[in-house]
């Protein structure tokens, strides 16, 4: 289970020309109670965004592909 407020450690993977990145995080999460998940969120946000603490509000993503696995 995710809960608002969580945090997911994560990396920028490509720069684009107009200012932008794409970023990727993933996180373990239990899920359902059984074994945990790899959590995966791949997105795009714009450089302006980026926090001074080098966070990003989810809000602020778009183009974003969120991926569960075992």
């Amino acid at each position: 289970e995710v809960k608002a407020g969580d945090l997911m450690m994560g990396e920028i993977v490509e720069r684009f020309q107009n200012g932008n990145y794409k970023i990727r995080a993933t996180k373990r999460v239990p899920y359902k109670g059984g074994a945990p998940r790899m959590m995966t969120l791949v997105g795009v946000v714009k450089g302006s965004d980026i926090s001074e603490d080098d966070t990003i509000a989810a809000g602020k993503l778009y183009e974003y592909r969120i991926e569960a696995a075992r």
